[in-house]
């Protein structure tokens, strides 16, 4: 059984493509002279672009010589250089003569999950805690200033530039089962690892799938299968237009 987002005749698909409803002209009837029903994802390909930089933490905000810049990166999925790089630009951009391209970078600190801005000038602040700004994910919750030229400072906390770490596929055919995560099951079929660079494609195919019983849909007649993608909170993905796809199999004897 293949289930994906791709919207269809009998195949409806929620906004923000993380949920599909798909209807069965003809429906799945499991015995109920059977044994051992279970269900297991052998294969499914997601597209990994969930941004961590929405309209809700884009806001870059400095303050500097009595003036405050407000930079807003585009929606998207970054890690630490790629917003290094959005917000060179967005300085360039500026055409102040005092602020060059390089005014403020960051960087990461492997070593101890933590971000690193260097500031050009002295007396430079990063309003961290303005509404709607990226100093959450950066570990920088409140706001920092240099005190001379070429100064380093580091954010208090690990940086949660990774806002999604797993994703689940969740699905109406497990009934009232699925894989047990925390002590519950919440009928996920497949818990998927980031296994992909962002923008690229997550293509799954366990060597071992988890297999979830289904004993409680044995002798029911599934005209409809809803599956769905979430974070490890359960939180269902936007997928922003692109397209996921999920193949289940389903066994008895």
């Amino acid at each position: 059984m293949v289930v994906s987002n791709r919207p269809g005749a009998n195949n409806f698909v929620s906004n923000n493509g993380g949920r599909a409803d798909l209807f069965l002209s003809d429906p799945v009837r499991i015995p109920t002279n059977t044994h051992n029903h279970s269900v297991k994802v052998t294969k499914a390909s997601i597209w990994y672009n969930f941004p961590n930089i929405t309209e809700t933490n884009n806001l870059f905000s400095f303050s500097y010589n009595g003036a405050t810049f407000n930079l807003y990166l585009p929606i998207g999925l970054y890690n630490v250089i790629d917003i290094n790089n959005t917000i060179s630009r967005s300085l360039s951009n500026l055409n102040d003569p005092s602020i060059s391209s390089t005014f403020i970078q960051l960087q990461p600190n492997y070593s101890t999950s933590r971000v690193m801005i260097t500031f050009e000038k002295a007396g430079t602040t990063f309003n961290a805690s303005e509404p709607f700004s990226i100093g959450s994910i950066l570990g920088i919750p409140t706001p920092i200033t240099s005190a001379f030229d070429g100064q380093v400072l580091t954010g208090i906390n690990i940086a949660t530039i990774n806002t999604v770490n797993q994703i689940y596929i969740h699905s109406t055919i497990a009934g009232a089962n699925g894989v047990r995560i925390d002590g519950d099951s919440g009928q996920v079929v497949a818990s998927v690892p980031i296994s992909s660079s962002p923008g690229t494609q997550i293509l799954y195919q366990p060597f071992i799938p988890d297999v979830v019983p289904i004993n409680s849909v044995s002798g029911q007649s599934i005209s409809r299968i809803s599956t769905w993608i979430t974070d490890e909170n359960n939180n269902i993905l936007n997928t922003f237009g692109e397209k996921w796809e999920v193949t289940m199999l389903v066994t008895y004897f």
